[in-house]
């Protein structure tokens, strides 16, 4: 774990110089939101084929036992590339989820402001926070209650009967929305966060993989200066 080429086997976003066990550094809520970063990629294909599969059979009046629609479910699930697999990549995608957008909270509240307050975003950061408290609510609440009705029906065994008021939190009915409307909303929160985020994780890996330093200013307002490696070298500044 602490060779220096173990971050070679680590998700491509990894900054490739740092990684979650390093013992310089610390495992700060930041650090964290950035090391699961990748997994916005699974959530942002689990998302579009929900939605996919919402508007087939809600609007369109696709039949559910369809070809098309258990397709597109078996996309969802992950059952297209084996049963077993199927049931526990909801799981992991919702434990995925949830510790993502956890940490990206704990983060907001827990970094110090790097400088005065703006009442408009001007910064990706800044939108990318600010998308954030409007964001969070509806994304856990689909990460969790579909994580957790899968996980409720495979590992627990319960019927669909007893569990089934989570597929409809899942699906947004059990809140009164017509069909669809929720899935595209946790659609749309997750290409907002996607749109604002990838470009601050690009950004940070480009400067870890040259030491830490760039001379143009970051997409998010900083510096130039990777916030990682600025950890790494001074933990007590981690947030």
């Amino acid at each position: 774990i602490f060779s220096p080429t173990f971050h070679l086997y680590l998700p491509p976003l990894l900054p490739p110089r740092l990684h979650l066990f390093s013992p310089k550094m610390r495992l700060s809520p930041r650090y964290i939101h950035h090391v699961l970063s990748w997994a916005a990629f699974p959530l942002a294909l689990n998302a579009a084929t929900g939605v996919f599969y919402a508007l087939f059979v809600g609007y369109f009046q696709g039949d559910p036992d369809g070809l098309p629609a258990k397709t597109l479910m078996r996309l969802h699930t992950g059952s297209i590339i084996s049963k077993p697999f199927g049931s526990v990549w909801p799981v992991v995608v919702a434990i995925l989820g949830v510790s993502f957008v956890l940490a990206g909270v704990l983060m907001s509240n827990y970094c110090r402001s790097s400088g005065p307050s703006s009442p408009r975003p001007r910064t990706v950061r800044q939108w990318h926070r600010a998308l954030a408290s409007v964001t969070v609510l509806p994304l856990l609440v689909s990460f969790a209650s579909g994580g957790a009705y899968r996980f409720c029906r495979r590992a627990l065994g319960l019927s669909k009967s007893e569990v089934g008021w989570l597929l409809q939190l899942h699906s947004g009915s059990l809140l009164g929305l017509p069909s669809a409307v929720f899935p595209l909303a946790v659609a749309a929160c997750l290409l907002a966060m996607l749109r604002t985020g990838l470009p601050m994780a690009l950004w940070a890996r480009r400067l870890c993989g040259s030491g830490g330093q760039a001379p143009s200013r970051s997409p998010s307002g900083g510096s130039g200066t990777c916030t990682a490696c600025l950890v790494a070298a001074k933990p007590e500044i981690a947030c």
